[in-house]
């Protein structure tokens, strides 16, 4: 996926959605895409390198990775951001839970 800034957003916004550390920990699937019609999920395989997505497409992810690091910092009990595997099949599918209480 080429990522694209026609509207000039800055260039640490740029950066900070560049380098998003998101990995399904070596998994076939993961629990959000699996939510996905499966079409969908395919075609986006399959034209990953001709899709252009615009940075301010982009910027939810931002707002959401800063809004769970604040999460994770009050003090609550129970197992935080952890993520499972699960085999079915030949395939691996992976999801990471944001709070066991």
């Amino acid at each position: 996926m080429k990522l694209t800034n026609e509207f000039g957003a800055p260039d640490e916004i740029v950066r900070a959605i560049q380098n998003d550390p998101y990995t399904k920990d070596g998994a076939d699937f993961s629990v959000t895409e699996l939510i996905k019609p499966p079409q969908i999920r395919r075609l986006w395989k399959e034209h990953d390198e001709d899709i252009s997505v615009d940075v301010r497409d982009e910027i939810w992810k931002l707002l959401g990775k800063g809004v769970h690091a604040a999460i994770e910092q009050a003090e609550s009990e129970g197992t935080k951001e952890q993520r499972f595997h699960a085999k079915h099949n030949d395939f691996t599918i992976s999801g990471a839970i944001d709070l066991i209480g």
